[in-house]
């Protein structure tokens, strides 16, 4: 299959339920689902082989041109084609509608069910219909079988789901295909069930989408009113911060690192992996962003699932991400009859980094539970229930900070001494010190303290490279790392202070590639080829220069990168400098993130009086750790 079989990533758009999401093509093409959660396996899966992964199609049957865009700050996508014979509107979206009780809209309720609602504007449109899903990842030939308006699919496993519509699809081998002519005025609906599939008759499909419609789209409106931004880059804010509530699961308010798998990082290259989980790493990061933004729900509901991780975990035990009910096990396979995105091979399923030792999570971790204290989330009583499973997550950083790891990079070659990691110990045993101190908790203190000011010394001493001007990759390695640009950001060290002042400059120098900044260039990290720039390091570099008070070089790096989103606004994990592409898995929480919080931290440095309705709390936090 040709490279050119393949859309851009870019041109993507993403809708959801917040238990999985769709993958929509600019041409009308769902190329990605998987049902009934994020990391379950395929039901569509184009974008990794497009001959074999199967797709569902809805597109003009003549020459067309197309305009995609979001419905306000929903994640309702509508898609405008204009042939010479008329214009057709799709509307694609997963119902939701709020959940009960008092925090109705961290716990949305998910029809289960995706729609696609067909208009004509003007004239009369033939259309395409393609319905070809390929189950379990192309393993598993479907049967199909057409009943009174609709198809009928069943696995050879006994998943069953069901298209419902009015439009005649015949049956061609593993796939329902059909025309619809739409004339000005007509709707026509067409509803793919993905859970609880009945037998028998249904009530009428496009009158039920249209009240879909409706209920999803108020959904989105009163979600997206509780942001509290009010900044210049209000757009920005809420589209990211309406993807992170898409890429949340609302089962347990666990968030995606992305709802894809093996997009690459390099094309043609094998740096493609799993990212269908959920990392301690982000965190603290996804925490602060979404009380920033005022979602405070969202945020309190991912700290719940990081408590309960901590609440049950076995000391020496925490691993660096887990599944989104926190599944430990994470196997790491490859799907070697899938040829990858344009060729890039391997497809893998699971990741088996979840294995590896990370010292950074742990800091990681404590930065999370500290955050969500300062911003008032736990009772008195909460505290001291949650304080054993983390004091003893304190401890293990106490005993086993001088080791090596793998560091926030997840590198695949041998263990070292990375710099973030050390780091971030210090950051786990601080935090851990001023929670206790503060709300008179049980703690080794005294051990705590000795243990936080060795770190410091050691990373001073050896992580910090006259030669190079910078801190340091790792102890003894003339390399930079953009991790190190955290180091100011969780309190490390100020930005002004010489040393980091001079690695925020050689990171300038050495990592920047048109105006984007990459993790790492030259070194092994145990794999072949390489990737490109990674989106939110462009956003930690934006947060460096903003405190140091270089902010027309801020705001002008800033603003760049608003304009290399995807025309839906998106991020994808990487972005190659030299054309602009997305790369990576898409779209992906940690640049939102980084999108959402360095937006608040030069809106308040622009116009003290932009940032959020929090931004008040957010800054007794940064000057409560300082």
């Amino acid at each position: 299959m040709s490279k050119d079989a393949y859309h851009p990533i870019a041109n993507y758009g993403v809708i959801g339920d917040c238990h999985t999401v769709s993958l929509i093509s600019n041409d009308g093409s769902i190329d990605w689902l998987c049902s009934p959660r994020f990391d379950s396996p395929s039901l569509f899966a184009a974008l990794l082989d497009a001959e074999r992964g199967g797709q569902f199609v809805v597109r003009p049957a003549e020459p067309f041109t197309a305009e995609v865009a979001y419905i306000d700050y929903s994640a309702v996508l509508q898609t405008t084609f204009r042939t010479d014979c008329g214009v057709v509107t799709l509307t694609d979206f997963m119902p939701l509608r709020p959940g009960s009780g008092s925090r109705r809209f961290a716990y949305p309720e998910s029809q289960h069910r995706l729609v696609r609602l067909i208009e004509c504007r003007e004239g009369e449109v033939p259309l395409d219909i393609d319905f070809s899903p390929r189950p379990n990842y192309a393993r598993t030939t479907p049967v199909l079988s057409v009943t009174t308006n609709s198809v009928a699919l069943e696995t050879e496993n006994g998943d069953r789901y069901r298209l419902h519509t009015s439009v005649p699809l015949a049956i061609e081998g593993p796939s329902a295909r059909g025309v619809a002519v739409v004339r000005r005025g007509e709707r026509i609906a067409l509803v793919l069930e993905l859970s609880d599939v009945t037998e028998g008759p249904q009530p009428d499909t496009l009158f039920g989408a249209l009240q879909n419609l409706a209920d999803t789209l108020a959904f989105w409106s009163a979600w997206a009113s509780g942001c509290r931004y009010r900044g210049p880059y209000q757009q920005a804010v809420m589209r990211s911060a309406v993807t992170l509530k898409l890429l949340t699961y609302v089962s347990t308010g666990a968030m995606v690192a992305a709802p894809t798998t093996s997009l690459p990082e390099e094309i043609g290259g094998v740096r493609n992996w799993d990212y269908r989980y959920t990392w301690i790493r982000d965190a603290s990061f996804a925490a602060y962003a979404l009380f920033l933004a005022g979602h405070i729900e969202d945020g309190e509901r991912f700290m719940e699932w990081i408590c309960e991780i901590a609440l049950h975990c076995e000391p020496g035990q925490l691993q660096i991400m887990y599944g989104l009910a926190g599944e430990r096990d994470l196997p790491e396979t490859t799907l070697d009859h899938l040829v990858g995105y344009r060729g890039s091979a391997p497809v893998r399923v699971g990741n088996e980094a979840s294995k590896q030792f990370q010292l950074d999570v742990y800091g990681e971790l404590l930065d999370c539970f500290h955050t969500c204290w300062r911003f008032g989330q736990f009772s008195a009583e909460k505290l001291h229930y949650l304080w054993p499973a983390f004091a003893r997550q304190v401890d293990i950083v106490a005993e086993r900070w001088r080791e090596p790891d793998s560091g926030i990079w997840e590198v695949r070659s041998a263990p070292r001494h990375f710099v973030y990691s050390k780091v971030m110990s210090w950051v786990a045993l601080d935090r851990g010190i001023k929670a206790a101190e503060e709300l008179a908790l049980p703690a080794d203190i005294a051990r705590w303290r000795a243990e936080r000011d060795a770190v410091r010394m050691e990373v001073l001493d050896r992580g910090y490279d006259p030669a190079l001007g910078a801190f340091a990759r790792s102890y003894g390695e003339r390399a930079l790392d953009a991790a190190n640009l955290l180091l100011p950001m969780v309190h490390f060290i100020d930005a002004r202070d010489p040393p980091m002042r001079s690695t925020i400059e050689a990171t300038e120098c050495g990592l920047v590639a048109d105006g984007l900044v990459y993790r790492y260039l030259d070194v092994d990290d145990g794999l072949p080829g390489g990737e490109a720039t990674f989106g939110v390091c462009t956003f930690w570099l934006v947060d460096n220069l903003t405190a140091l008070g270089r902010i027309d070089e801020a705001t002008m790096l800033f603003e760049r990168m608003l304009d290399r989103a995807t025309p839906l606004g998106l991020y994808a994990e990487e972005l190659d400098p030299r054309t602009g592409a997305h790369l990576g898995n898409f779209p992906q929480a940690l640049t939102h993130i980084g999108l959402i919080n360095a937006a608040v931290k030069l809106g308040r440095a622009i116009t003290p009086d932009s940032g959020s309705d929090n931004d008040g709390q957010a800054r007794d936090i940064t000057g409560a750790v300082v």
